[in-house]
């Protein structure tokens, strides 16, 4: 003779196997469908003689894009380190090379001519701009107080430093 107590027990445990096993499965099956557009979206290798970039274009100087791509890392790194500056001191009065490599020594600050892999720092009481040089000519950052602007200029004002990268 069967108990009632273990025959619901049972079919609750099988109920609760197969939602689980729904649980599990429906997500891997819709997965798995849109992989499979995916990868037969993408036109084989060699169909066109380059790999598809943008629209189909490779980019015409992937090593000077990658070149500029550091030099904007580098001044990203550098404005930041201004705008740390100008939160613990209220202005950027006493903000120097020697101050700003005490925040990222890996970057190198100077008041001279803008080079690659250096930063050329301008200092005001009130603004900051930094320029450094990449494959494809000088990059800018400028802060006015705690605004942030970029540009492709050798700017010595912020109004100099506008447009983006």
């Amino acid at each position: 003779m069967r108990s009632e107590r273990g025959y619901v027990g049972m079919r609750m445990l099988l109920v609760l196997g197969l939602v689980s096993l729904l649980v599990w499965m429906v997500p891997m099956v819709l997965l798995s469908r849109k992989q499979a557009e995916l990868v037969t979206s993408v036109p084989p290798v060699g169909s066109s003689g380059a790999p598809a970039v943008d629209g189909g274009q490779a980019p015409a100087d992937p090593i000077g894009m990658a070149g500029d791509l550091q030099a904007q890392n580098l001044m990203n790194n550098a404005i930041r380190v201004a705008q740390v500056w100008y939160a613990e001191n209220g202005t950027y009065a006493g903000f120097g090379p020697e101050q700003a490599a005490g925040f990222d020594p890996a970057i190198a600050f100077t008041t001279g001519q803008p080079a690659a892999g250096t930063v050329t720092m301008r200092v005001t009481p009130e603004t900051v701009v930094m320029v450094t040089l990449s494959g494809s000519g000088p990059l800018c950052a400028a802060a006015t107080l705690d605004v942030v602007s970029l540009g492709r200029a050798d700017a010595s004002t912020p109004q100099q430093c506008q447009g983006g990268w």
